[in-house]
């Protein structure tokens, strides 16, 4: 037999061998090539990685959970310029059990209050459709109430809505990071003084204002991302001045300005708080402070500083935290009712303004541009309809020779802008559409811009302003902007 040579005998048997094995071969061949292909190319990076053996286990967990993160990121995701977190200012300390065992939880279950059911309304109740819509659905979803506080929505980059003039929300935005940092932090409340204020007695009042800024913007003590802590402790500090027991049960200290303004801020952080505890504490606070209103209230329906009286301007907050009270479904008798339509008989003038002192008996003299504004938005809020004759009068006189509007442009009357932002906003109507842009355009523009105040606004040129000081302004200012989404319009609810 022929002998075969080395190179003949392996070409016979890859002939004699089946398709299938010598795929397999040229296969293992390759991969064999790539391998050592590959080893001689990185032969750097591998030792470089071998350097790291002795690291500690966890550090090099990290270092290269870091390396596979920083990988897998989008460069479009990595590079975007994301927008400060204000909740850095308020959750930096804040523990889960400072909230409650529900925190991150959407729903909450509902507080379990003792109180007696309201009265029977003769003729039926005129708040009944409001109070039913805020006890079904004021509660439904973190991300905002329902029914008249629907519009309170705060997400994730701040206050927006399309019904606000450009720029509306970020004006707020930086007025509620003022007041978040302005807040002191040991007792939840601020400080008058120190914010360039003349009395300290009326601390309390200014932090019930402050706390209804953030309320009216949407925030509460379980937001995801803002001002959770800023919120609870104000609630909590407001809780903490209030009397508890005995003849002075409710009240809340200094005058009855501070009195309607406390009990509003808890009504409203009654609906809208999230925490069981928090949310039942405020409510027995705010029924306490309704019923010490109540009590005071006097046959005319007018309140004075610590008690009855005829001030327009006081009476304006205790209408306001009867308002709220009843969207909160606390108890108010209707006896409260009938007073404050007494009230708003005797101080309307024959020219249908109102003054800041009125007569029981009536027949008032002519009014100021301010408490008009306190009338106006007093008897829409207690039901009257805005082409009510008596409601017609009063938005004639207010906007009578564009004197209103003079005010609204120079942006420094917080108090007047206020009162009348809700009542042109809750009236509608072309009255409406020229205030919102005259008063929007004068408060912002004389909102601090630049420097430790920013956000704020300043308190020379701003009738009570030095009373009250920078909280105060910042306070109304806020308030004033936040007309657009704090309540649904009356006529429309």
């Amino acid at each position: 037999m022929q002998q075969l040579t080395v190179r003949e005998h392996i070409v016979l048997q890859l002939r004699r061998a089946p398709s299938f094995a010598v795929a397999a071969c040229v296969v293992a061949l390759g991969l064999l090539l790539s391998a050592f292909i590959t080893f001689s190319v990185g032969r750097a990076p591998a030792l470089a990685l071998v350097s790291t053996a002795g690291l500690a286990e966890p550090e090099r967990s990290e270092t290269l959970l870091e390396l596979k993160l920083t990988a897998s990121v989008p460069r479009k995701v990595k590079d975007r310029k994301m927008e400060p977190r204000e909740s850095d200012v308020d959750r930096a300390t804040e523990s889960p059990d400072e909230i409650g065992k529900g925190v991150g939880k959407v729903e909450f279950e509902e507080p379990k209050v003792s109180l007696d059911p309201p009265e029977t309304w003769e003729g039926g109740n005129p708040f009944a459709n409001s109070i039913h819509v805020i006890g079904q659905n004021a509660n439904k979803g973190i991300k905002g109430p329902k029914g008249p506080y629907e519009g309170r929505k705060y997400g994730p980059h701040g206050v927006g809505g399309g019904k606000m003039p450009p720029g509306t929300g970020s004006a707020i935005n930086r007025a509620l990071r003022w007041l978040a940092q302005a807040q002191d932090k040991k007792t939840g409340g601020w400080d008058v003084k120190r914010w360039g204020g003349s009395s300290q007695d009326s601390a309390t009042g200014v932090s019930g204002l402050a706390l209804l800024a953030f309320l009216s913007s949407g925030c509460n003590d379980v937001h995801p991302r803002r001002y959770t802590k800023t919120v609870r402790t104000a609630v909590e500090f407001l809780i903490s001045q209030q009397r508890s027991q005995g003849s002075e049960r409710g009240w809340f200290g200094a005058r009855m300005y501070t009195q309607g303004i406390c009990t509003m801020a808890l009504s409203e952080a009654s609906v809208l708080l999230r925490n069981p505890r928090l949310k039942r504490e405020a409510r027995r606070a705010a029924q306490n402070g309704i019923d010490y209103i109540v009590a005071r209230q006097a046959d005319h329906g007018g309140f004075g500083y610590t008690g009855p009286g005829t001030d327009t301007s006081v009476t304006g907050w205790q209408v306001m935290a009867i308002k709220s009270a009843l969207l909160a479904e606390l108890r108010v008798p209707k006896s409260a009712i009938t007073r404050t339509e007494n009230f708003l008989q005797a101080s309307l003038a024959s020219d249908g303004s109102t003054p800041y002192r009125f007569s029981p008996s009536g027949g008032s003299a002519t009014g100021t541009q301010r408490m008009t504004a306190v009338s106006l938005t007093a008897r829409l809020f207690m039901g009257h309809k805005r082409d009510a004759e008596d409601c017609v009068r009063q938005v004639r006189w207010l906007v009578k020779d564009g004197q209103h509007l003079k005010i609204a442009s120079a942006g420094a009357d917080l108090y007047h802008i206020y009162y009348t932002s809700m009542a042109m906003f809750h009236t509608g109507g072309k009255h409406w559409r020229a205030w919102s842009k005259t008063f929007n355009a004068g408060v912002r523009a004389r909102q601090v811009k630049v420097g430790p105040d920013k956000g704020s606004w300043p308190v020379a040129g701003s009738p009570y302003g030095p009373h009250g000081g920078r909280v105060y302004t910042t306070a109304m200012a806020c308030l004033s902007l936040e007309v657009y989404i704090k309540h649904l319009p009356l006529y429309k609810m």
